[in-house]
């Protein structure tokens, strides 16, 4: 009985770790990792030092290039909706916002949902911005960067 259960706990985890977004990049991650290491043989402590290597220069990549995008965001998504995240999140992140946004002020909304936009992208969506335009006193929102997730 006991071991059913671990089973079920360990299977129960592994299917929310086999997401397709999450899959994809694990085999985009190994197959880095691969290429990276370029020849299986040798010393494990090489193989260790290698992969901390990769791993440290992803790092220092992804926040030049995250530093790079906030530094310059397009004059395209400049809203005053975004004031307060202009300078904190990627352009594609302020360009799918400013989407959803126009959405949310059209008179054509459709209150319709299915709550996908949220967990594919970790912004909020039209559906969310909406109710916060007609909650607020003035035509003008605020979007918070505690509301887009940090991935």
């Amino acid at each position: 009985m006991g071991a059913d259960k671990a089973t079920s706990s360990l299977f129960s985890q592994l299917t929310k770790i086999t997401s397709p977004s999450v899959t994809s990049r694990l085999k985009g991650a190994h197959t880095k990792l691969k290429a990276f290491l370029q020849v299986s043989t040798g010393n494990l402590f090489n193989v260790v030092r290698n992969i901390e290597n990769l791993i440290k220069n992803e790092i220092n990549n992804h926040t030049i290039t995250l530093a790079k995008h906030r530094d310059r965001p397009p004059h395209n998504v400049r809203e005053p909706e975004f004031d307060d995240i202009l300078y904190k999140v990627t352009p594609q992140c302020l360009r799918h916002l400013k989407a959803q946004l126009k959405l949310a002020k059209s008179p054509n909304y459709q209150p319709i949902c299915s709550g996908a936009w949220t967990a594919v992208y970790g912004l909020p969506y039209c559906h969310t911005l909406y109710r916060q335009l007609h909650r607020s006193a003035t035509s003008v929102l605020k979007i918070q960067l505690t509301e887009i997730h940090e991935h």
